[in-house]
């Protein structure tokens, strides 16, 4: 499933101090540092499973590793929120299922 990149997904992406690392940035296609506009150039493009699990993670975070659920749990709340997707059903399903076999990709 692809996932569709909005101003609202990038800023949910932000670390703990305010910014997107240069994993994160690669994630959606963003060489580091990045160039003035990046956002609006990304804005309307997607990110499969994989691609939005790194965007929406910092891997400087200390409990990354720890937290790995929390991460999960992260993703799927954001899933649940896009009213206006019309995959958003078939996304939310595919999500749980893998959830419950302890797997994201």
């Amino acid at each position: 499933m692809r996932t569709p990149v909005t101003y609202d997904l990038i800023e949910k992406a932000k670390t703990k101090r305010g910014g997107w690392t240069k994993k994160q940035l690669a994630a959606v296609g963003v060489s580091w540092p990045p160039s003035q506009g990046w956002k609006s150039r990304i804005v309307g493009g997607t990110l499969d499973d994989e691609g939005l699990a790194q965007f929406l993670t910092d891997p400087r975070d200390p409990l990354l590793y720890e937290n790995w659920r929390g991460i999960q749990e992260r993703v799927f709340n954001w899933l649940c929120s896009l009213d206006d997707c019309p995959e958003r059903s078939h996304a939310i399903q595919v999500y749980r299922s893998r959830l419950s076999k302890g797997r994201t990709e």
